[in-house]
């Protein structure tokens, strides 16, 4: 069910980046449904995530208030991409 990402960049630096797809977290059981935050927030429990990066515009609609229910919330960051 787990993948690294094989980005050249990610070899170059010898980053083990951990790639879950949500299909396979729903063949394992996991509850992975609903829109925006709840959505990421289950993807974020299933896999005991440390951090989340999002694309540019999820500062738009993320609502981080709800991300402090995390188990591990004080190890969890939200990052947002810039716009270049």
């Amino acid at each position: 069910g787990v993948q690294t990402c094989a980005l050249p960049i990610y070899k170059k630096f010898n980053l083990q980046i951990p790639i879950y797809q949500t299909s396979k977290l729903i063949e394992m059981g996991y509850d992975i449904s609903g829109q925006k935050s709840d959505l990421i927030l289950k993807m974020c429990e299933a896999v005991d995530a440390k951090s989340f990066i999002f694309g540019s515009l999820g500062r738009t609609y993320i609502e981080t208030e709800k991300f402090a229910s995390l188990k591990q919330s004080e190890n969890t960051r939200l990052e947002f991409l810039r716009d270049f």
